[in-house]
């Protein structure tokens, strides 16, 4: 008996504290968390375009014009078969579009975020340097 006497356990009063203390530290690294989990996908998604445009090049190299998308966006199952590579969604939707052999547009969109790669021929609307400074000057360059 006079064992169970000796034994303390823990009061309440530290429970509670230390319950505060770890509700506190969570409320501030379950934000950060979840900003880091955008970045990632933001990434991977950047990621995913790069790849798209680096074999949409192989692809003008070889054929004289980017691929083409008869009319209507493509969606990622045919951007993978005719550019021959493979992209995982990861839980975006990627689309392409093309409005002629020499311009395309692919574009990743994900938790209401979207990301574009637009390739095209210059053009007079494009920005130009003139004289020591770079404008959008139609017309002139």
């Amino acid at each position: 008996m006079n064992r169970m006497k000796n034994k303390r356990a823990f009061s309440l009063m530290e429970i509670l504290i230390t319950v505060i203390i770890l509700g506190i530290l969570a409320s501030f690294s379950i934000p950060q968390y979840a900003k880091s989990i955008d970045k990632s996908h933001e990434r991977d998604i950047v990621t995913q375009l790069r790849a798209i445009h680096a074999a949409n090049e192989v692809y003008r190299a070889s054929a004289n014009e980017y691929l083409q998308d008869g009319g209507s966006a493509l969606n990622l199952s045919a951007i993978n078969s005719n550019l021959n590579i493979s992209i995982v969604p990861n839980g975006a939707t990627y689309t392409y579009s093309s409005t002629s052999a020499s311009s395309y547009q692919a574009q990743a969109s994900w938790d209401g975020s979207t990301l574009r790669v637009t390739e095209g021929s210059l053009d007079n609307t494009n920005p130009c340097c003139v004289g020591g400074g770079c404008l959008i000057s139609i017309g002139s360059c």
